[in-house]
């Protein structure tokens, strides 16, 4: 994003207010007063207990309905989480190999290619969602809370019933898809969240920047602070990342990944050593898993360094069919190092 950009950006979500053309006429999108959203979810919950006994496709069934309409497999759930797993490791990966160019054009292909598997089967969802009662009820909540937010010429553009009026409601419809098209996106609340333009206002009063209390302010204000303290935490962190990590947001999701896993890691590793004390010192502690999921959550207390020997180990069984301690090559440096250090010793006691 260019200076531009980011200015019209911050403009926009100072003033709290959306602003828009369609068909030459300018319209102005309000920010709901807590009395708009409460109604709407009052109108919300009367549509979900006036309907629940007919025949409405329900959310909690939603999954079971995809895979009988074909959309999905029984096994599609299990593949969204592997797919994202996939996503955050090949995060970590762009992080930890962005010394390496050829590495990093390989990381982001992937996190793209994931991404968009991710995105094509939740697409899927959501489209059989509006069929659901919920789904329809949270249309009819949205509809209401843009008729009493949108403004043209200072006047409400819908003060009837839309549905009864074929003209009002094509009209809904087409602005409503204009309205989707200027929803800010992550990757732009986050340039902004780390823009000069904006960290000036965000430094000057970081506890005022917006009028009024938190529950009045608009998604947008909201989401902006909460980038805004995240990039706070970031800058004072005592290992903070360089500033072309900082800059890049697949990469910095690395960096921060790397943070969670070694604080998880060394959470289990206290937590271990509480429970049994004699394990502190020992060099190799041996846990059994029941199932893949503790079998990966005993791999992740192992630091970088341990999974290299595990790696290096499994290597040469899988190349000679078995092996020794004292073929492991960790295991024969080890040996060299106490060899020396004794020979040291011995040296030093006979001057």
């Amino acid at each position: 994003m260019n200076d531009a950009d980011l200015e019209f950006l911050l403009y926009r979500i100072l003033s709290g207010k959306l602003y828009f053309y369609y068909k030459n006429d300018k319209y102005e999108l309000r920010q709901p007063s807590i009395s708009v959203r409460y109604n709407a979810q009052l109108l919300y919950n009367k549509i979900i207990d006036d309907e629940k006994y007919n025949s409405w496709l329900r959310e909690d069934n939603l999954d079971n309905v995809l895979v009988m309409l074909g959309l999905w497999t029984m096994d599609t759930k299990t593949i969204l989480k592997s797919l994202e797993k996939t996503v955050e490791n090949t995060k970590l990966s762009l992080y930890q190999k962005r010394a390496i160019s050829e590495e990093v054009k390989i990381n982001r292909k992937k996190i793209s290619n994931t991404n968009n598997q991710i995105n094509s089967l939740l697409s899927k969802k959501a489209d059989v969602f509006s069929h659901t009662l919920e789904g329809y009820a949270s249309s009819i909540k949205n509809e209401y809370i843009i008729c009493n937010t949108l403004y043209k010429d200072n006047s409400l553009v819908f003060d009837k019933d839309i549905k009864n009026d074929s003209n009002s409601y094509t009209l809904f419809n087409n602005i409503v898809k204009e309205i989707n098209e200027d929803i800010i996106e992550s990757y732009q609340f986050k340039a902004l969240a780390r823009s000069g333009i904006w960290r000036m206002y965000w430094n000057a009063n970081k506890d005022n920047i917006f009028p009024g209390t938190s529950s009045e302010w608009t998604f947008d204000q909201r989401t902006l602070v909460g980038m805004s303290r995240m990039y706070d935490n970031i800058y004072e962190h005592p290992e903070c990342p360089e500033e072309s990590v900082i800059n890049d947001d697949d990469m910095l999701d690395g960096w921060m990944i790397s943070e969670k896993r070694k604080s998880e890691a060394t959470k289990k590793q206290n937590n271990l050593n509480q429970v049994n004390p004699k394990l502190k010192n020992a060099q190799e502690v041996f846990l059994m898993a029941a199932n893949e999921e503790q079998t990966e959550e005993v791999l992740s207390m192992n630091s970088f360094e341990a999974k290299q020997k595990m790696k290096q180990r499994m290597a040469l069984v899988q190349e000679k069919g078995t092996a020794t301690d004292l073929q492991f090559a960790d295991v024969k440096m080890d040996m060299r190092s106490r060899s020396v250090e004794m020979q040291r010793q011995h040296r030093n006691n006979r001057k």
